[in-house]
């Protein structure tokens, strides 16, 4: 069994963010041991509380639909990252839970601030060290399949190549194997943006809108004098998901791929190295750019415009125990079918997922008056653990009957769960007085 008994206060982001540091760390001398993956001082209780939503476009493809699921697996799978990533508990849901940009994301020494990260150093591939310190910021991935081309500079023409570029290249992690790779591309094709009722498919503002944002809009698409002719929707162009699939060098010493506006009012940093807090700081950098000076009126309808294009009512939602067992149920799903695929290494990557996600909500009912549910989620895991051992011998028929008997046991789990969820830490009144007495 995995070291599930975590001090909270170090993998506080396991729950919300996906970050968890194993108890092994605590005898290296790694990076990892030096650094502390926790969320930005202040969110603490926030980060354990509440989370992205994850926002899928739907399909009734059952194949489709299995890759998607299995892709889901992956990419909060402990294996699939480099081995200084693995071992800080590091996934691709890390700094793109729910699909979104982690933004309590902070570590130090490789953040700036948060939802920033310098991955041009030499802590997860020491080939990648440029001698400098300079994070970027965090990208979200929610509608990522429509905002080709991909990186900061836009140099990755598929969701293939950038997925494998931050796998190997940025993460130091084995090429993934065909089917790996199929499933996570398949999860990231379906990730789409929150909706937003302020805007048609176009990409124009709805009746919901307000009158200051509509003069916003027509002071985003009206010319710019300094700007040889365009305007801001000439890049961030309203039917493209705001963006126009091309790097532009705007001041940023650089060329830099335009950024969807999508999701902005959800919070900063902006631009490429996060150098903006707000999104008035960022319209007045282009507008200086573009030679022209916005009156406090004007900055305030086109600011007004970008918040309402970048709305995102309801993207996170609140942590839960039946979201958390919901979430485990589905890989069981998927493992289920990898094992009547006869698909051996995929099961076993759905295990290591499943067991890792099962321990998450051992570490919510800690104290004596959970023991039982503690114990039965323990059986669970070995369980499960279990169909892999099976699976990888392949020997299908005792890895489905392992599976069976998992299936009972995660019942029991769960009902032994329930009767005692409203005192575990799911609850967050329990929580932040569990968080006080530990800093205490």
């Amino acid at each position: 069994m995995p070291r599930w008994h975590l001090n909270i206060l170090v993998t506080a982001a396991v729950f919300a963010w996906g970050l968890t540091v194993q108890g092994a760390l605590a005898q290296t001398d790694s990076f990892a041991r030096r650094s502390r993956w926790l969320p930005w001082p202040g969110s603490l209780t926030a980060g354990l509380t509440r989370r992205a939503k994850e926002f899928q476009r739907s399909t009734k493809d059952a194949e489709e639909r299995f890759w998607v699921g299995l892709g889901a697996v992956v990419f909060r799978a402990p294996t699939v990252l480099g081995l200084e990533a693995r071992r800080i508990g590091m996934t691709c849901e890390t700094c793109h839970g729910g699909g979104d940009a982690n933004r309590r994301f902070f570590l130090a020494g490789l953040s700036s601030k948060p939802r920033t990260v310098d991955l041009t150093s030499a802590v997860f591939r020491r080939a990648n060290d440029d001698g400098r310190f300079n994070p970027i910021r965090i990208p979200s991935l929610r509608g990522i399949a429509a905002t080709a081309p991909y990186g900061h500079r836009g140099r990755f023409a598929t969701l293939r190549a950038i997925t494998r570029h931050v796998i190997v290249d940025e993460f130091a992690g084995k090429p993934p194997a065909p089917k790996v790779m199929r499933a996570l591309i398949a999860y990231l094709r379906v990730l789409k943006p929150v909706p937003n009722r302020l805007l048609d498919p176009a990409g124009r503002l709805t009746r919901a809108a307000s009158d200051q944002a509509r003069r916003g809009q027509a002071m985003f698409t009206k010319t710019w004098p300094g700007a040889r002719g365009r305007s801001c929707a000439s890049c961030h162009r309203p039917a493209r998901a705001f963006t126009d699939g091309k790097a532009h060098d705007v001041g940023t010493g650089g060329r830099i791929e335009t950024p969807s506006l999508l999701g902005a009012a959800l919070g900063g940093p902006f631009m490429h190295d996060g150098r903006f807090e707000r999104l008035d700081q960022a319209a007045g950098h282009y507008a200086n750019i573009a030679g022209r000076v916005l009156t406090p009126r004007q900055r305030g309808e086109l600011v007004a415009f970008l918040h309402e294009v970048g709305a995102a009512e309801g993207a996170d939602e609140p942590i839960t125990l039946a979201a958390d067992l919901a979430r485990v149920g589905s890989a069981v799903a998927i493992l289920a079918l990898t094992l009547k695929r006869k698909e051996p290494t995929l099961a076993g990557l759905v295990v290591v997922t499943v067991r890792r996600d099962i321990g998450r909500i051992h570490d919510r009912f800690p104290g004596a008056g959970h023991t039982q549910a503690r114990r039965r989620l323990v059986r669970w895991s070995r369980l499960l653990q279990l169909v892999a051992r099976a699976a990888e011998k392949k020997a299908f028929t005792r890895a489905r009957s392992a599976l069976a008997k998992s299936l009972v046991a995660g019942r029991d789990a769960t009902a032994a769960l329930s009767r005692t969820a409203a005192t575990s830490l799911y609850d967050p009144v329990r929580l932040k007085a569990f968080l006080a007495a530990r800093r205490n």
